[in-house]
């Protein structure tokens, strides 16, 4: 299912929330303190390493990342921000 700038416009109009289809301004949004990553796996550490660059507390669905290597790199960042 693909996501139009309509359907968008159509859920934030339904429901108290913000809606965009930019990335960017969920990374710089300051009054976003945390973010879900419900994408394909093979996005989760890009996203992730973002958004604790960006000071936010993340949630990645299962599997964390495409390796081990990432997932303790990420797991650091996260440390190294007192994030979770």
């Amino acid at each position: 299912m693909g996501t139009s700038l309509t359907r968008l416009a159509q859920i934030g109009n339904a429901n108290p929330i913000n809606i965009t289809n930019s990335i960017d301004e969920i990374f710089e949004n300051l009054e976003i303190n945390a973010i879900v990553v419900s994408t394909p796996v093979s996005t989760h550490y890009n996203l992730a390493s973002k958004a604790l660059e960006s000071n936010k507390h993340v949630l990645v669905e299962k599997p964390l990342t495409n390796n081990v290597e990432q997932a303790q790199i990420l797991g650091k960042k996260a440390k190294d921000k007192n994030k979770i």
